[in-house]
């Protein structure tokens, strides 16, 4: 076994990388979805899914109960939206204590390589 020093690299390189025109800026977006939670076991599975074409960042939830406050809940997913292997979405599934109220999901999502999938076709 190699203790943590051995991992760290004894040289680093920097190099300046230029590029004309200077690259337009990354437009990032957010998508959400809200769902009533379940009045039987409170839970939720909710997806979101990004625009077409964009790939998601990252992620989140949040649930209220029927006023408004903070529902505390049990998440079982809090992950990725997957097509194939492409982050297209956030999706989280769980239980609220309180058998009321609605939660939240939202994905951060950025223009992918392909925002026009026929420009992707092989």
């Amino acid at each position: 076994m190699q203790n943590a020093n051995s991992c760290i690299p004894k040289l680093e390189y920097l190099q300046t990388i230029s590029q004309t025109p200077p690259p337009a800026s990354l437009t990032i977006g957010v998508t959400c979805s809200t769902n009533n939670v379940s009045q039987g076991d409170g839970g939720f599975n909710i997806n979101v899914e990004c625009p077409a074409g964009d790939i998601a960042l990252t992620g989140g939830w949040s649930c209220v109960d029927g006023t408004n406050n903070v529902n505390d809940a049990t998440v079982s997913v809090n992950s990725f939206l997957y097509s194939n292997v492409t982050p297209v979405g956030w999706q989280t599934i769980g239980h609220v204590k309180t058998f009321s109220g609605s939660c939240t999901v939202c994905a951060s999502c950025a223009p992918g390589a392909c925002k026009d999938t026929n420009d992707c076709l092989p």
